[in-house]
């Protein structure tokens, strides 16, 4: 056997054996994304249910919100959590069901309604600092989109 021989065999074996390996992990992805995606949902849930909202009117607005927006929408909430804005879990949750409520469509990968969700938020004039961990969250954020 001539060595192009060998390494077309080898790399059909590794390719046969490595392919369930991928698809699990693939599937994993998969199914850690939809269980982030329903964790959210449900958060938002709790909050408008505990303003008042019915159950299941609670759930259908923040199911229909969730739907509405970007399918890593979770990922890019974690990017805010953690990107310095000195903002807590719950003012930002407490932010989107408000979005949920009015059924407003948010944008967290845009500067500008980065700074318009922190404005309102706050309450206050953001400092520079701030708006420099903004520029950072927002192409952050962009780069999910792609």
């Amino acid at each position: 056997m001539n060595k192009e021989n060998i390494l077309s065999i080898t790399l059909f074996v590794s390719i046969i054996v490595l392919n369930p390996m991928m698809t699990q992990t693939l599937e994993a992805n998969v199914n850690t994304q939809s269980h982030q995606t329903k964790r959210l949902s449900t958060e938002i849930q709790t909050i408008l249910s505990d303003r008042g909202i019915e159950e299941e009117a609670a759930h259908d607005i923040s199911e229909q919100f969730i739907a509405r927006n970007h399918p890593h929408m979770e990922r890019m909430v974690e990017n805010i959590l953690y990107a310095s804005l000195a903002i807590t879990k719950e003012e930002l949750l407490g932010y989107l069901a408000n979005e949920a409520l009015f059924k407003r469509d948010i944008s967290l990968a845009h500067y500008d309604y980065l700074i318009g969700m922190m404005s309102e938020i706050k309450k206050k004039v953001l400092d520079k600092g701030i708006l420099k961990n903004i520029k950072t969250l927002s192409l952050s954020n962009r780069s999910l989109l792609s």
